[in-house]
């Protein structure tokens, strides 16, 4: 019979247990490293020099500094642009809608405008400025529907203006290592932690050498372990 899997089972940890990741690493090491009870154990389980080093070198690839790539707070005014035009497409469209659907039956200006998420206000408000602009001479009696209504040319305007911010894109790939988790370095991490988090608790029973190496909590009510998909055991 085989041994070997056609397709290796991975399974990807939660962005919560990635962001607590590092400091439960410390604790491990630290303990794995200079507890001379922790290191006896660890070694009977084949824990030995380099797989503490290995250990230590993914947690350094996982805290590397990022010295490359633009300000994240660069696309703050995009930001800033689309939570504008978000605010105004909940206030106003559906009213502007209303108004028209009654006044003007037969014009569709508002037909496959609806947009359900605020990240799809700017393409929702974009569209309806660019029909407005498109709209013939015989539209002229929608276009004064929605200027009695505030939408006149000073805010499409304003708001086209807005548009045009709001699609700026500042993140390129040369600055994702800067404005993104490191998440393969931190996967990477969190496999070594799962496999040698296994082996001590497998091979410790005792409360206070499990606490050293973070794997436990302190006082009767406090004293579990962390839930399984923070060390990978099953």
């Amino acid at each position: 019979m085989s041994t070997t899997r056609s397709t290796p089972a991975l399974r990807i940890p939660s962005r919560f247990v990635l962001a607590r990741l590092p400091e439960r690493v410390v604790a491990f090491l630290h303990a794995a490293g200079t507890h001379a009870g922790i290191c006896a154990a660890m070694a009977a389980g084949g824990y030995t020099g380099a797989d503490h080093r290995e250990g230590m070198r993914l947690l350094a690839a996982v805290c590397t500094y990022g010295t490359s790539g633009a300000d994240p707070r660069a696309d703050e005014p995009a930001r800033q642009a689309e939570a504008e035009l978000s605010a105004w497409v909940k206030v106003h469209l559906r009213r502007l809608q209303t108004a028209v659907e009654r006044l003007h039956p037969e014009c569709a200006l508002f037909d496959g405008i609806e947009p359900r998420a605020p990240a799809e206000s700017v393409l929702a408000l974009a569209t309806l400025i660019a029909r407005v602009r498109e709209c013939t001479s015989a539209s002229d009696a929608v276009r004064e529907t929605l200027a009695k209504r505030g939408f006149d040319s000073a805010e499409k305007e304003r708001l086209f203006a807005l548009v045009g911010q709001a699609q700026i894109a500042t993140a390129t790939s040369s600055d994702a290592s800067v404005r993104e988790p490191r998440v393969a370095e931190l996967v990477a991490l969190y496999r070594w932690h799962c496999d040698w988090a296994a082996t001590a608790r497998a091979l410790i029973s005792r409360k206070e050498f499990l606490i050293a190496l973070g794997l436990a909590g302190r006082g009767k009510k406090n004293f579990e372990q962390a839930p399984q998909e923070e060390d990978g055991t099953e």
